[in-house]
């Protein structure tokens, strides 16, 4: 609403304006006719017209100075191994790099430059690479690779000021055994990892068990009844088991009052008894069953033969009596020339008719 008041209030001075010159003209051509010829040369005057009628005046445009010729070299880096986080494997960098002297823009100082600049700008790409790739796994090249293309579009100036340099044609390349190597390593590190919580959750468990449930008795029912509220009666029949738990875990006996509802088969501290096996059995048993296991299934003609040998056995300890009783129970005689072959339990025909005893 203001733009359009503001250019009619314009237009209406300038309309008094010219009307005013008119009459003054006028009144000039009746007093004085000498003044009329400045007069009239008035709006010939570039402002006073503008003013009078809204034209403009054309200006002579100026001419910008022409843009100076920077001196831009270029150099290629091409599968330069960068460090990443992982010790021992790197990144394969490559770029095409920009660079220029400071001081050919006027932003160096006044001083004698490097004298191998483009090595100075190599470097100064390479170090702002590494310091990016050092950080990061092979994992996310593309990643990197995309922030390193941001990073290195952007001019960068050595510590001197004297070399300005930029990248484009940022790659990345990652060989793929090292990869495989990467990713292997995060495997056993998450591994790792969850094994270790694994056990700090097992530690926890047996801290919480041992310091706040299994203190006492009392204790291990009233946490067994927290978890299970509907289950009053099997909590009261399991008091002699919590009883058990609470001494066990405390390396203690049952509480005395609670030793009745132990059950059968473990004792005060609530551990198991393993009992052998109580039927009595005589020494003639167990040789019985070390003759049917030694001769099994075999003629009862062999068992005075074995009888025999257990008792020259015996004796030869010292244990005559012993070597009585046995020869007693395999029914084995005393033999004192050693015990003689049998066949179907007869002698041999040899053993029958020793040498020397015809005629």
């Amino acid at each position: 609403m203001n733009q359009p008041v503001v250019k009619l209030q314009g237009d209406a001075t300038r309309v008094l304006a010219i009307t005013g010159y008119l009459l003054v003209l006028v009144l000039l051509v009746v007093t004085q006719p000498v003044l009329i010829v400045p007069m009239l040369a008035l709006p010939a005057i570039p402002q006073v017209r503008r003013w009078f009628f809204g034209q403009t005046v054309a200006v002579a445009a100026t001419a910008p100075p022409p843009a100076p010729v920077l001196d831009i070299h270029r150099l290629a880096i091409s599968g330069t191994p960068m460090r990443s986080s992982t010790e021992g494997c790197f990144f394969r960098f490559s770029c095409d790099v920009l660079w220029q002297s400071a001081t050919a823009v006027g932003v160096g100082h006044a001083r004698t430059g490097p004298t191998n600049p483009a090595a100075v700008a190599e470097h100064l790409i390479k170090q702002r690479a590494e310091a990016i790739t050092s950080q990061s796994l092979l994992t996310d090249h593309e990643f990197v690779c995309s922030r390193l293309q941001a990073e290195l579009s952007v001019v960068w100036s050595d510590p001197t000021n004297q070399v300005r340099a930029m990248a484009e044609n940022v790659r990345l390349y990652v060989s793929p055994s090292e990869l495989q190597i990467v990713k292997h390593h995060l495997d056993l590190r998450r591994k790792w990892a969850d094994r270790e919580d694994q056990r700090a959750w097992e530690r926890s468990q047996r801290a919480y068990l041992t310091q706040d449930v299994l203190t006492s008795t009392a204790s291990t029912m009233v946490w067994w009844l927290s978890r299970h509220p509907d289950q009053v009666e099997q909590t009261a029949r399991l008091i002699g088991v919590f009883a058990q738990l609470s001494a066990a875990a405390n390396g203690t006996e049952v509480e005395p009052m609670f030793q009745h509802l132990v059950p059968a088969g473990v004792d005060a501290t609530g551990r198991p008894v393993y009992q052998l096996d109580q039927t009595e059995q005589t020494w003639e048993d167990h040789l019985a069953a070390v003759a049917a296991e030694v001769f099994p299934g075999a003629d009862p003609t062999t068992q005075p033969l074995f009888g025999h040998h257990l008792a020259r056995l015996l004796e030869s300890a010292g244990r005559e009596d012993m070597a009585a009783l046995v020869r007693d129970h395999f029914g084995a005689p005393d033999l004192a020339d050693g015990p003689p072959a049998l066949t179907n339990g007869q002698p041999t025909p040899a053993e029958a008719d020793p040498p020397g005893s015809e005629g």
